[in-house]
């Protein structure tokens, strides 16, 4: 938010997987190659655009907010209200890097961001992200190692294989040691993802591979249904 107005950016995709027991969600992680319906889109962007305004208007917030939620069988509906940076948002920076967006959060919550004004802002953002798609997964292993290790990997229908060296990737795959143990982590290279879809089911396949290529027991995980 800033002095004149709200900009609203475009939805991020919080990848949110199954176990195969327990009545649990595991968070593994975010992207902006997915596109929802533009009814769907309309709603998401609509949430923010609404509480922004009342906000500003009743407890003069500025700076960045971010509202999580669902998309069900009857449409987006809003869980929380985050009034900070969310994981999902940095897929800004890397869309415009020389935008600084940390700073320039900084400067509007501080009330020197007069000049900046959301209706070119929110443009701005949006194109460069529409034009960047990014997306990456991850998840906490069962077991740890001493060092990281990387692996370049080939999509193979509902799997993965390691790439060979005339190959480009599909995606890079990371493993190695956390802060809570073990970590996996994925990203996918754009130039070879599909723009509108989920990226849910490509980081159920990679980190199955993971666990069958690395034993790194992250046990079995599986994409929401679709339901729009």
């Amino acid at each position: 938010m800033t002095d004149d107005g709200v900009a609203v950016f475009r939805p991020v995709e919080l990848v949110m997987l199954r176990p195969s027991a327990g009545a649990r969600f595991r968070y593994a992680g975010a992207g902006t190659f997915w596109d929802p319906a533009p009814v769907d889109g309309e709603a998401m962007r609509g949430a923010p655009r609404r509480v922004g305004n009342v906000l500003r208007e009743r407890v003069g917030l500025r700076g960045v907010f971010g509202i999580d939620g669902i998309l069900g069988e009857d449409g987006f509906v809003a869980t929380e209200l985050n009034p900070r940076f969310a994981a999902g948002l940095g897929y800004v920076t890397a869309a415009l890097p020389e935008l600084a967006f940390d700073l320039l959060h900084r400067v509007v919550a501080a009330g020197d961001g007069h000049e900046v004004v959301a209706a070119d802002l929110e443009t701005v953002v949006v194109d460069a992200a529409d034009g960047r798609r990014r997306g990456a997964g991850w998840a906490t292993a069962g077991r740890s190692w001493p060092r990281t290790g990387h692996h370049r990997l080939v999509a193979l229908g509902d799997g993965h294989r390691p790439a060979t060296d005339e190959e480009e990737a599909d995606a890079l795959l990371h493993n190695g040691p956390g802060a809570t143990g073990g970590f996996v982590r994925v990203t996918f290279a754009p130039r070879r993802m599909h723009a509108g879809r989920s990226i849910a089911s490509s980081v159920v396949a990679a980190l199955a591979w993971a666990d069958a290529a690395l034993q790194a027991g992250v046990g079995h995980l599986a994409p929401a249904v679709e339901v729009r």
